[in-house]
């Protein structure tokens, strides 16, 4: 059965923003990168574009900022990708040759640009206020991606982005230096999006998914208790030494727990994880059992029928798949 997990996210994260925007570029980086634009103009992968940035410095922070400023300068919404509701990935190989992308391309070629570089870096899903957004309203499901960096030690927000594009009053998107959300104060960017996973708002004493919806745009509700503390740093470092697989679900139960409005994405794990299981020819009993127990809580969630369409659209195949694990489990 064809996944579609990436077919259920991924809108901008992108606000227009009455505030003035933000460059705190270092000088001596933007020199840097006037002094190499026109020959990384060319780069036709993401391998070769860090190569050619980690000739110039070492420094993690100054080669994200290379490729803040590379994207700035060479990379354009998709904007036909984004009237059209397709928020499936585009592919490293699209984004280096179209230089078009849209949210979640952006935090996919940072990842990448990090596993080049050997920079500690995760991706992250979370919600984000729209410029329609009305306070009160929730989420069913995320709208926006951006990366956790660790640099010296330390994890940062980074979210390239929301750095580099700006969505104009009247429509469509430009272009726009805006450092603000480039290793922000986590305090401070909880105001523009917040992540599935609390742990990942970097905060030591998270704040509830109520008080972001409560609040208009970029401001929350103070007067809701934040959640209890956590340990954000052994969090993130455990999450580092997770297979995929493995942090899709945590992540998934996390954002059920924190969100129930949304049960769509802990749905689609369960499905796409279960499916897997049950159609590799070398799984084992106990990973046969564990197929079917991942189909039935896909199937307890969907009957609560608080899913949106398209995931609603899984009952019959988690049926299907229950009863022919039935048939092969001993």
């Amino acid at each position: 059965m064809k996944k579609i997990l990436c077919c259920l996210l991924f809108c901008s994260g992108v606000l227009s923003y009455a505030a003035a925007q933000e460059n705190n570029t270092s000088m001596p980086v933007a020199n840097m990168f006037l002094a190499h634009k026109s020959e990384w103009s060319k780069t036709a992968s993401v391998k070769e574009l860090a190569a050619a940035i980690a000739a110039q410095t070492t420094d993690a922070e100054d080669q994200l900022r290379l490729l803040m400023l590379w994207m700035n300068n060479f990379l354009t919404v998709d904007e036909v990708k984004y009237n059209s509701g397709n928020y499936q990935p585009t592919g490293l190989d699209n984004i280096m040759k179209y230089r078009k992308a849209f949210g979640i391309d952006y935090a996919e070629l940072t990842t990448a640009f990090c596993k080049e570089l050997k920079i500690p870096c995760l991706n992250v899903l979370g919600y984000s206020k729209m410029k329609n957004y009305i306070a009160g309203s929730g989420f069913k499901e995320p709208n926006a991606s951006w990366n956790l960096v660790k640099i010296k030690g330390q994890w940062y927000i980074c979210d390239l982005f929301s750095s580099t594009q700006t969505m104009l009053n009247r429509s469509g998107f430009m272009s726009v230096l805006d450092t603000r959300y480039f290793m922000p104060d986590p305090a401070r960017y909880i105001t523009h999006a917040i992540p599935m996973d609390p742990a990942f708002q970097l905060l030591t004493n998270p704040i509830s998914m109520q008080s972001y919806t409560n609040a208009g745009l970029d401001a929350i509700d103070k007067s809701i208790h934040s959640l209890n503390s956590v340990d954000y740093t052994a969090y993130a470092e455990q999450t580092m030494k997770l297979s995929p697989a493995a942090r899709a679900m945590r992540e998934a139960k996390a954002a059920y727990a924190y969100n129930p409005a949304n049960p769509n994405t802990l749905i689609v794990t369960y499905y796409n994880q279960g499916v897997d299981l049950a159609r590799n020819s070398k799984a084992t009993n106990e990973q046969l059992k564990q197929a079917k127990s991942y189909l039935v809580k896909a199937k307890e969630l969907l009957q609560a029928n608080t899913a949106l369409p398209e995931v609603q659209a899984l009952k019959e195949p988690c049926i299907k798949g229950i009863q022919y694990l039935n048939t092969i489990i001993k």
